[in-house]
């Protein structure tokens, strides 16, 4: 009997590989995220800022609330998880600071 030709590889699932070498996407990462910080620095407009950090810190206080639930309810938690936990103190302490200055900068 006649070999059969191997099917080829459907063109969609080879491009990204080709098309995507690892050293590629991180030259202009780096670039991008130099240029970005100095037009959106702080200096400019300080309140959202500091607005930002705290949206930030309720995010992981939150995220830590949720971890407790899950732990109160039986659930092992793995050890990036119970780093959080730890974590969450020091959160709600730096939040209530960054809130503090906001409210000095509103008043």
């Amino acid at each position: 009997p006649a070999a059969r030709p191997r099917p080829r590889a459907c063109p969609h699932s080879a491009a990204p590989k080709v098309a995507a070498p690892p050293s590629a996407p991180p030259a202009p990462e780096p670039a991008a995220a130099a240029a970005a910080p100095p037009s959106t620095s702080e200096p400019e407009d300080p309140k959202a800022a500091l607005e930002k950090q705290i949206r930030n810190l309720k995010k992981k206080v939150r995220q830590c609330s949720d971890l407790e639930e899950k732990r109160a309810a039986g659930a092992a938690l793995d050890k990036e998880q119970e780093e959080k936990l730890a974590r969450a103190v020091a959160w709600k302490e730096e939040m209530e600071e960054l809130e503090n200055k906001l409210a000095k900068l509103g008043a």
